[in-house]
């Protein structure tokens, strides 16, 4: 099942190396979808079966934690603060 995210953008060309760069050419999309509270498997699934992705699981891994990374601590939630 694909979740129709930028379906009408052409995919981006993909050379043969596969660097952390071969996600970064979908950054669009996996920002996206991760602003849609998808996790990086539902993704790497997307990108492979609906644009053609040749990268590996693992370089979508990196690249969502990388981008996770990037967001601003006070918009995470901090559950040690939380009482159950």
């Amino acid at each position: 099942m694909t979740t129709g995210f930028l379906l009408a953008k052409a995919p981006p060309k993909q050379t043969g190396k596969r660097s952390a760069g071969v996600s970064e050419a979908y950054r669009e999309m996996i920002e996206l979808e991760l602003s849609r509270g998808r996790n990086a498997m539902g993704i790497f699934q997307d990108l492979v079966d609906a644009h053609g992705f040749h990268g590996g699981y693992q370089s979508v891994k990196r690249f969502v934690r990388k981008l996770r990374g990037a967001v601003s601590p006070d918009a995470r939630v901090d559950h040690r603060d939380q009482t159950w």
